[in-house]
């Protein structure tokens, strides 16, 4: 594509347009990580006798445990009917809250490593899912960054 120029100065340049910018998106979109971590309490709960069955990519079930009355914020971490211990609690409010909110997330273990010490066994990400739009919080319901 070529622009000319006439004025008090007269100049003419070219302009090329990258190919792939003449391509049409495919429409297809990651999911954003939100957070990475070990299990914690992995050796408190059903754990230590499933690490030789988990590996990376098995996809983990998130609840939300809000009757907890030590951490009304906890998110434990289910495979099948197991329980594998939860998100460690500095790290679990904003996940608790788009839970609450009805975000679409998913989870799945990045890493696993039967050797190790099992607060570092097993870790984990957790993800929203592309595409989906975050619904409003209701009445009852936290926001997510309530300070801003």
């Amino acid at each position: 594509m070529k622009f000319s120029i006439r004025g008090l100065f007269a100049f003419e340049f070219s302009l090329a347009i990258p190919h792939f910018w003449k391509q049409k998106l495919a429409g297809i979109a990651a999911d954003y990580e939100l957070e990475r971590f070990f299990i914690a309490g992995f050796q408190y709960h059903d754990g230590p006798e499933l690490v030789e069955e988990l590996e990376a990519g098995t996809e983990l079930v998130l609840i939300h445990e809000k009757d907890k009355p030590h951490d009304p914020r906890a998110v434990a971490f289910h495979f099948g009917s197991s329980h594998l211990g939860y998100i460690p609690r500095q790290r679990n409010r904003t996940i608790a809250a788009l839970l609450d909110q009805g975000a679409p997330l998913r989870a799945h273990i990045t890493q696993v490593d039967p050797d190790a010490d099992p607060w570092h066994a097993v870790e984990v990400a957790v993800f929203m899912i592309a595409g989906h739009a975050l619904p409003a919080p209701g009445k009852d319901q936290e926001p997510l960054f309530p300070e801003l």
